[in-house]
Order: C-alpha cells, then structure tokens, then sequence
C-alpha cells in the first residue's frame, strides 16, 4: 500500500527517551543538497562526501553553486545540516564545493521531546530557525504546510516527521485566521532520520 507523503512524515511519531538526539557526524558517501539559487528557483542534486573538517565537509557536484548561498544536506544515515557555500571550483567536469555548517538556533535538534513533524529554514542571516508544523498531502509531490510563523517565499527547507526526513521548495506562504499556511513542493528523496541513543 502507498503511503502519501504527509503520512510517511507523520508515521512513527513517539516521545523520545530522555538522552536520545540526532546523530551529529556522518559516515555517508553521498549525500542529498537543495538549495535556492539567485533568481529563486529551486535545486536539488546528490553530491558525494569529501573531507571533513571542524564545522564543514567538501562535496562533490555536477552543478556550480554561487559562493554564500545556503544549503540543505541530508544523507541515508539520518545526519542533515543547514550549510553556506564557502568556495565552488570546477575540476574536469565536476565542482569541488567547500561548505561550513551553519548554527542551528530552531531549539528543534538535541532535546527535542517528541519527533512529531518540524521544518527548518535558513534566514538571510544564514541563521537556523524552525517550528513544529502539521502536514497534508496535496498534488502528486507537493505538500500543504500549517505553521505558526510565516516562511521566506522561495526558499528550501528541510522537513523531518517521524522518523523520516526530505527537503522541500516553498512556493507560497499565506496567513489563514490563526496560523500561516505554505505550500511546499518535495525536491529530495525520504531519508531516514537517525535518532541515537546517549551513552
């Protein structure tokens, strides 16, 4: 049976035990990356996972990304960060793109109490800010967003739920009475999200 997207983001929903977080490093090899580019479209691709270092890692890539922009990365074994592009350089055919992960001031990783449905976004400070938010599916592909505060329009965001994690490109974001609505348009695979457990 086929699950739609909000329901996947929503399946496995529980309270985590105290001491359980997200995996803060990766052993990935590849990874997915989205990412907003200047005139406001949306771009998604799979880079594999060179060097890491204190606060960044280098990708490889097919695609060229301008220098400062910010970045979601997720990878098949739950690691997911906000980044900015540091330096892109072409090599052959391919981009060397060096990217520093950024702070993460959402409050929605280590400690979270329950793992129900979040979204994260970068501000244009390149500053990490999120909120819980409850989903519905919509069209093939896109999904329909409730929240409390309203969402930079175009922008990537990473939304978890569950244990599951996708990025996706806000289209629109519209107050309604008491919340704001958004409409979301996935642009990544469902990875799994890791939950680790304290020693």
């Amino acid at each position: 049976m086929k699950m739609s997207l909000s329901g996947w983001l929503q399946r496995g929903m529980k309270k985590l035990r105290p001491g359980e977080a997200s995996v803060e490093t990766s052993v990935a090899t590849t990874a997915a990356i989205g990412w907003m580019d200047a005139q406001g479209v949306a771009h998604a691709s799979k880079a594999k996972l060179g060097e890491r270092f204190d606060g960044g890692i280098d990708l490889l890539l097919d695609q060229e990304i301008i220098v400062d922009t910010p970045i979601w990365l997720i990878s098949d074994d739950g690691f997911d960060k906000a980044a900015a592009v540091h330096f892109c350089n072409r090599e052959q055919s391919r981009y060397t793109v060096r990217v520093a992960f950024l702070d993460d001031a959402s409050g929605l990783h280590e400690g979270t109490a329950f793992s129900a449905a979040r979204m994260k976004w970068t501000e244009g400070s390149g500053r990490v800010v999120g909120c819980a938010v409850s989903l519905r599916g919509g069209k093939e592909g896109e999904l329909t967003v409730s929240m409390a505060e309203a969402l930079p329009v175009p922008s990537v965001v990473l939304l978890t739920g569950g244990n599951y994690q996708c990025l996706g490109a806000v289209q629109s974001s519209e107050e309604e009475k008491d919340c704001w609505v958004a409409q979301v348009q996935v642009i990544s695979e469902a990875y799994p999200r890791a939950i680790s457990q304290a020693a």
